[in-house]
């Protein structure tokens, strides 16, 4: 019950009195059985009941009323067997999703080498239907719907719909074919979306879609899958945007930052190939472009670590600069490659996800595109492999 209820009960106000009534079954052998819990107080009104097995693993789970904090207010229960996996279903008013989220966001720790799980992915089955969820930054998406099947990590049904705002709608599916199964995804409001996932607001508007295959069950029984896809996002603004402010100031680009504290940079296109391997999000011909800038990038970011490696070039003034890039042959010469200009600086950013450290090479802008690659940054664009096992200890003969 515990760590089904923290997400939800971390909203409680602290300093706020409340109570708690548990009364527990035992069986013979003194193991709980059933327990009944009710919550009490200024600011929290829930019950719920839950039974155990002989083990200790909760197996039903039944909440027909969960009140906290100014956003929770649903029905949910919950049942686990061996057949069918868990399944989850929550209805009501209101459910605050933002612990959850930050919860997910937290840097995942790798096992060490030979204490991976052994246990077999079990599966699941969830469905949600709420007037409303509420996200990071206060983001509301109203009303929400969820249908979620998989085992594991692996995902095998999804139905998502909900609403951003009057003229902006979120969904996603997964749809099955020879090649694997295809996830998309997309978003009415860029912007809007980013700001609940994880609170930046740099970003404002935009159409954002996401369209990635998930490979084949690789039979080893991980349940783990890798993805490889796009995301592309059209017509959005960025506002003090932090990298990009850092990467104009490294390329000694005096001026372009204003842009960024005003009304902000119009990009047309962001388009990212990525792909997901063992919690390893790679990139490859990234590339942005609009009226005052274009930037590329290949890279990766590691999940697990929050690390992230990047290189590109950054091109000033693209809707001018770039036109060179359209120019037959020349224009491969010149401009070196898809969304970069004749003019532009070479520039690598690593470290910290949160905080990297970004650096630029001026001398870049005097070089044609074919020849900037000379100074193009030294990111380490793959991430490191993992400590090798130690060797066994050999016993003198």
């Amino acid at each position: 019950m515990n760590d089904i209820a923290r997400p939800w009960l971390s909203s409680y106000p602290a300093g706020v009195p409340a109570q708690a009534q548990v009364n527990l079954r035992l069986d013979a052998g003194g193991n709980v059985r059933n327990a009944d819990i009710v919550l009490s107080g200024p600011a929290v009104a829930a019950h719920a009941s839950a039974r155990f097995t002989a083990g200790g693993d909760l197996q039903f789970l039944d909440i027909p009323s969960f009140r906290s904090g100014q956003y929770n207010d649903f029905v949910l229960t919950l049942t686990r067997d061996p057949a069918q996996g868990m399944v989850a279903s929550m209805t009501g008013h209101s459910f605050d999703g933002e612990n959850l989220l930050h919860n997910f966001q937290q840097p995942q720790s790798t096992p060490p080498a030979g204490k991976a799980e052994t246990s077999p992915p079990q599966p699941y089955r969830i469905n949600a239907k709420l007037d409303r969820v509420v996200m990071r930054e206060g983001v509301v998406l109203a009303p929400f719907s969820l249908n979620l099947s998989g085992t594991g990590n692996r995902p095998r049904s999804l139905a998502l719909s909900a609403t951003q705002s009057k003229t902006a709608q979120i969904a996603a599916g997964i749809s099955s074919a020879d090649d694997g199964s295809h996830v998309k995804f997309a978003a009415g409001d860029a912007g809007l979306l980013i700001q609940g996932l994880i609170g930046a607001t740099s970003l404002r508007g935009g159409s954002l879609q996401i369209d990635a295959i998930m490979s084949p069950a690789s039979g080893k029984g991980d349940g783990v899958p890798d993805y490889s896809g796009k995301l592309t996002i059209t017509d959005f603004t960025l506002v003090n945007q932090t990298f990009l402010t850092r990467l104009i100031a490294a390329g000694s680009f005096v001026g372009m930052a204003n842009l960024f504290g005003g009304k902000g940079v119009a990009v047309d296109t962001l388009e990212v190939p990525f792909s997901l391997h063992a919690n390893v999000i790679s990139v490859h011909d990234a590339r942005a472009s609009g009226p005052s800038l274009g930037l590329t990038g290949d890279g990766y970011y590691d999940l697990n670590t929050n690390q992230i490696a990047l290189q590109g070039v950054f091109t000033p003034l693209y809707g001018i600069n770039g036109i060179v890039s359209n120019i037959p042959i020349l224009g491969s010469v010149l401009g070196s490659k898809k969304g970069e200009g004749f003019i532009g600086v070479t520039y690598s950013a690593s470290g910290s996800g949160d905080d990297p450290n970004v650096s630029a090479n001026p001398i870049s802008v005097l070089t044609p595109g074919i020849l900037r690659r000379i100074f193009q940054g030294r990111a380490q664009l793959a991430p490191p492999p993992p400590p090798a096992p130690p060797l066994p200890i050999q016993k003198p003969q």
